[in-house]
C-alpha cells in the first residue's frame, strides 16, 4: 500500500445512511460502501464484468450473519482511495449490493470496502467528522487519549472483523462492529436473546442489513459500549442460516452474539482505529451529562 503521508478521505451518506467512499479502479471512479463487518473487500458481478475480470470459484463459501454463498474471487491490479494505492488486491465477487439511489443523486455502491484494506492502511474511521484517515504507520494515541480519554479495545477473532464487548439489558456480550448493518442484531441462539424475548415487540418487517429475514424487534432500555449508554435502542433478533462446510467466518459467527450497527455507532460518535484496535465513543461525555440531568429530575 502506497500513499503520501496521512491521507484523509471524506465519506458520503447514501440514501439509507450507509457510508460511501469513492474509489478508482482501472480509471473507473465508483462508490464502495464502507463495511467493517466484511473481512474482505468485495465488488459486484456487473463491475467485474465491466472491468473484464473473470471470477474464479474457490470452492469455499463466504459466511456472514445471514448464511453463506459460494465464494468467487478476482484480483484487482490496482485500486486507489484518494492518494492511497493498493496493488494486487484479491476481492470477492457478489451480486449487486443495492438498488439505484435515485433520490439523493449519489451513485449506488458497486462494492464493499472491507477490513482487509482498513487494517493494511492503519485507517482511522471518524463517524462524527465522516472521514477515513489512512496512515503509513500506527497512530500514537497519547494525544488522542488526552482529548477523548482511554479507548475501548476491540479484537479481530480468527483474524476477521472487529469485535467489541457490549452490555445489553445487563448482560455482557460480544458484538461485531458493523458499519454495513442498518441496525443492531442479536442471534436467537445467543443468551442475550433469552433476556430480550420477554420485552415488548415493536413493528418490524424482518428487514436488516439489506436482507429480509425471520425474527422480531424489541426496544432495549440500555445498550452500553465504549463508555456510552444508549437508551431505547432497537434490536432485531433473528435466526441465522448455518451452512455446513462453510469456511471464512464460520467460527467467528458461532462465537459472537450479534452486531453493533451503524446507527448506534453514529449515536455514540464512534472513532475506530483499525491499526491498533481502539474504539473511542466521543459522545460519552454528552451522554453522561444527559444521564445526570435525568437523575436530577427524578
Amino acid at each position: 500500500m502506497g500513499s503520501d503521508g496521512e491521507q484523509v478521505v471524506r465519506l458520503e451518506a447514501g440514501e439509507d445512511g450507509a457510508r460511501l467512499v469513492a474509489v478508482d479502479i482501472a480509471g473507473r471512479r465508483v462508490n464502495f460502501q464502507l463495511d467493517t463487518g466484511a473481512a474482505r473487500t468485495e465488488i459486484d458481478t456487473e463491475l467485474a464484468r465491466e472491468l473484464g475480470l473473470e471470477p474464479v470459484v474457490t470452492g469455499a463459501n463466504v459466511v456472514g450473519f445471514f448464511g453463506s454463498e459460494p465464494a468467487r474471487q478476482v484480483v484487482l491490479a490496482k485500486i486507489r482511495i484518494g492518494r492511497v494505492s493498493i496493488i494486487g488486491l484479491p476481492v470477492f465477487v457478489r451480486d449487486s449490493f443495492a438498488a439505484e439511489d435515485s433520490t439523493s443523486g449519489i451513485d449506488r455502491p458497486r462494492g464493499l470496502l472491507g477490513v482487509d484494506v482498513l487494517r493494511a492502511g492503519h485507517a482511522v474511521l471518524d463517524l462524527v467528522e465522516n472521514t477515513l484517515r489512512f496512515r503509513s504507520e500506527r497512530a500514537d494515541h497519547a494525544e488522542v487519549a488526552a482529548l477523548l480519554g482511554k479507548p475501548t479495545d476491540f479484537s479481530y477473532p480468527h483474524d476477521q472483523v472487529p469485535v467489541v464487548d457490549v452490555e445489553i439489558e445487563g448482560v455482557r456480550a460480544r458484538f461485531v462492529v458493523d458499519t454495513g448493518a442498518s441496525g443492531n442484531l442479536v442471534k436467537a441462539s445467543s443468551p442475550v436473546a433469552d433476556v430480550l424475548q420477554s420485552l415488548p415487540r415493536i413493528a418490524s418487517h424482518g428487514f436488516a442489513s439489506g436482507r429480509t429475514v425471520p425474527g422480531y424487534a424489541v426496544l432495549v432500555e440500555m445498550l452500553e459500549f465504549g463508555g456510552v449508554k444508549l437508551c431505547d435502542e432497537p434490536v432485531f433478533v433473528y435466526a441465522p442460516n448455518d451452512v455446513p462446510g462453510s469456511i471464512g467466518n464460520t467460527e467467528l459467527y458461532a462465537e459472537v452474539d450479534g452486531t453493533l450497527g451503524l446507527p448506534a455507532l453514529v449515536a455514540a460518535g464512534a472513532r475506530l482505529d483499525f491499526g491498533s484496535g481502539a474504539l473511542w465513543a466521543t459522545r460519552r461525555e454528552e451522554h453522561a451529562q444527559e444521564q445526570g440531568a435525568i437523575q436530577g429530575d427524578r
